[in-house]
This record gives C-alpha cells, structure tokens and sequence, in this order.
C-alpha cells in the first residue's frame, strides 16, 4: 500500500513540473530577460518586422534597430509590458523603436520604448489607435508624419524626452487624456490641421506647447491641464475655447482664455 502511495505521489510531482514547464518559460536572449508565460506570445528579434497580429512576450529587450510594423491592416500589435531598448537617443541617428509604415486600422498597446531616436515613429499611417504606452528617455518620443491621419493617441506616458511628441503634415488626429511630463519641448505642431488635444496633463517641460503652422486648420486645443509657463499659442486656425471650455492653466501658466 505505501509502495502504491509513493508512486502515485512521484506521478503527480512530475506532472504538476511538466504543466508549470510548459507554462512559465525563461530564456536568457543576450541582454534580454525573457518572461514567456504563454506559448502565443512572441519574442521579438531585432529589426523583426510585423503585419499581422502580435502580442509580444513580456521582458526586457535590447534591440538596437528596432521593429517595424510594415503595411499592416486590422491588426493589434500588443507589447504585453513588453520594454524595447535601444542604442542611444541621438538625433544624428535616426534608429525607431517602433516603426510603423503605411498602417491602417491598427492598435498599438502596452509598450515601454525608451533610449532611441524616436521611440515611436508612425509614417503614412491611418485610423490608427496608439494607447496605454511609456515612452521616454528618447529624442521624440512619438513622431507622426506625412498624411498621419484620424488616429487616436490615448492614455500614454511621454516623459524625459527632448520631444515629447510632433505632428507634422497630418489631419483630424486626437492626442488625448496623455501625460507630457519633463521633456524638453512636450508637443509640437507643424502643417497640422483638424487636430483634437484635449485632457492632457503638460507638467514640468522646459516648453509646453509649441503649436506652430497650422493653416490647415481648425485645430481645437482645450480642457488640457497645463502647469508649464513657457508655450507658444499660434492663433492661426485654432480654437482655445470649445463649447464655452478653454485650458486649465495652473500655477504661473497663462494662455488663451473664452
């Protein structure tokens, strides 16, 4: 009987290891930690490019290039957590963290992305939703350009960058209920129009706002939380007051009023 037992115990020991192995996986990747609890998940190789749904697995990545999002449609790109590293923040060096080229109807989530020239750079893209994403220590933080259009930028982190975030030749994007905190410029407008930045904190950048050539326009700029003294408010084609609501300006911050 104790000899039945004993068996029976050993059995259940090495099935519970085996269902634990398969489960939970670490795999030591160079200067990457790896924590794959799932078999779905996917861990990214360097300069790996994506166009179809992708949940990374969660750890730490050192990737000196980057990824790209090439052409994707009616996707989720899903970092899980997932941190992406890389070389240097240098402007010299155009190295993305991510980059997303000629995108349509995609979601990109739960990143952290720091140490890159441009922790997020989306080209060319449209109907994309960027949420719930950290991205900082970078020259740009994010950099959406060249006929960006109708995307929604929600709920990230942008901080410690000399950019916090640029719009440049793009058209009916929403940038909102973001936190813009110490970075050197938070956010910058140029040939923009039919822009949405409304419920966003903007704390502690050396310049706040720096809204520039929007001829485009009408832009709305409104019900953001703004602490920092220092922005430059272009009158041209945008609309401070929207609905009888402007800006909360904190502290000594000033801007234009109803």
């Amino acid at each position: 009987m104790k000899k039945s037992i004993f068996i029976i115990s050993v059995f259940l020991i090495a099935f519970s290891i085996s269902v634990l192995a398969q489960t939970v996986s670490i795999t030591p990747a160079g200067n990457s930690q790896i924590i794959s609890p799932s078999p779905k998940c996917v861990v990214p190789q360097d300069g790996q490019v994506f166009s179809e749904d992708t949940i990374l697995c969660s750890g730490t990545y050192y990737l000196p290039n980057g990824l790209k999002i090439h052409r994707g449609e009616n996707m989720t790109f899903d970092c899980n957590g997932a941190k992406l590293v890389g070389p240097h923040n240098n402007y010299t060096h155009g190295v993305k963290g991510i980059e997303s080229y000629v995108s349509e109807n995609i979601v990109i989530k739960d990143c952290t992305i720091t140490n890159y020239n441009i922790a997020l750079y989306l080209l060319w893209p449209k109907n994309n939703t960027v949420i719930n994403n950290s991205l900082y220590d970078s020259y740009y933080g994010i950099y959406a350009a060249l006929q960006s259009s109708n995307n929604y930028f929600l709920y990230n982190n942008l901080t410690n960058n000399s950019n916090g975030i640029r719009f440049e030749q793009t058209e009916n994007n929403t940038f909102a209920f973001n936190r813009v905190i110490n970075n050197t410029r938070g956010l910058e407008t140029d040939d923009v129009g039919g822009i949405n930045i409304t419920k966003n904190l903007f704390s502690g950048n050396n310049l706040g706002f720096n809204i520039v050539n929007t001829w485009k326009g009408p832009n709305n700029i409104w019900l953001n939380e703004v602490w920092d003294v220092s922005n430059v408010w272009d009158e041209l084609n945008n609309n401070y007051c929207v609905n009888g609501r402007d800006n909360n300006y904190m502290g000594n911050s000033t801007g234009p009023h109803c």
